[in-house]
């Protein structure tokens, strides 16, 4: 071989038998070792917030000031959200700020219509939550239920807690609510 460098990728298996062997790739670890004994790998690291028991956290939850920061708080995670909107109106601290109306206020004139993928437990419990600081909703229809992630009573127990001025259910071919 011209190229002694080159020589080195085959491997001898016989006489006039070779097969390639390319060179090995140095590993990357990106990840810091930890030499202590323990495995990092199964460390998770947790905050403090998400230690706390939910009777704090609903504690801290309700006390938020205004609606967009209980919509905010919500997207935070799924914990966050269904506990938000287990919170009913009147449960919620009220200040100043919203008792000299800062805050939007249609008194239960929105409306919303879920179809077939998007009527999920989490999708109602997000909505509540959401239009819960301008009235809740007015209207709300519901047509097909999701086969993978069905509606259930926890949806609609959230949007009860949410939208007290709900005049108008419509829910057609929804059978898992009881």
């Amino acid at each position: 071989y011209p190229n002694p460098k080159e020589a080195g990728l085959f491997l001898s298996l016989g006489h006039q038998e070779y097969a390639y062997k390319p060179l090995p790739k140095r590993s990357r670890v990106s990840v810091p070792f930890d030499f202590s004994g323990e495995k990092w790998f199964d460390q998770k690291p947790e905050t403090s917030i998400e230690t706390l028991p939910d009777e704090c956290l609903f504690e801290i939850l309700r006390r938020l000031p205004a609606g967009q920061d209980r919509s905010l708080c919500a997207s935070v995670s799924k914990r966050w959200l269904m506990l938000l909107s287990s919170i009913c109106k009147n449960e919620i601290c009220s200040n100043a700020s919203t008792k000299n109306g800062n805050e939007d206020s249609d008194e239960g004139y929105l409306s919303r219509s879920l179809d077939g993928k998007k009527a999920t437990d989490v999708r109602l419990a997000a909505i509540a939550v959401g239009t819960a600081s301008r009235g809740g909703l007015g209207k709300l229809s519901i047509h097909r239920s999701n086969s993978d992630r069905p509606l259930t009573d926890v949806g609609l127990k959230a949007v009860a807690h949410g939208c007290p001025s709900l005049k108008f259910l419509n829910l057609w071919d929804v059978a898992t609510i009881s």
